[in-house]
């Protein structure tokens, strides 16, 4: 992700609508993410292709997906995924799912995609 300092030279916010450095891979996102939020890198980590980019699940603690062009049809098709995926082994603890805050092609989409997840008892949604 992008450094931010909050100098004025960044604060042209259509600069800032895309906080991500270009080029960057879903597996560097995922560490980046998991460095920001504390989570050992030697946690567990499976993969599942969803909708046509990678889904994350760290120990059924942390799901990542960081997919682009995502419409309410694919954000529907990965939240099915995510609750399928959680039940298939349910933990304890407190769940989090990280999305691609640019991920999505508009805000219906993302607010539907975080409708289902709070329906089916997700907790926290982060976006990066």
């Amino acid at each position: 992700m992008r450094a931010w300092d909050g100098t004025p030279d960044q604060l042209d916010l259509l600069e800032a609508v895309d906080n991500l450095i270009a080029g960057r891979t879903a597996d560097d996102l995922l560490v980046e993410t998991m460095l920001r939020l504390g989570v050992d890198l030697i946690t567990p980590l499976e993969k599942r292709e969803i909708a046509g980019s990678t889904l994350y699940n760290l120990a059924g603690t942390l799901f990542a997906y960081f997919g682009t062009d995502i419409t309410v049809e694919r954000a529907n098709e990965v939240a099915k995924a995510l609750v399928a995926w959680r039940d298939e082994d349910p933990g304890d603890a407190d769940t989090t799912v990280v999305v691609r805050d640019t991920g999505f092609v508009d805000s219906a989409a993302k607010l539907n995609f975080a409708a289902a997840l709070e329906q089916a008892g997700f907790t926290t949604l982060r976006s990066i």
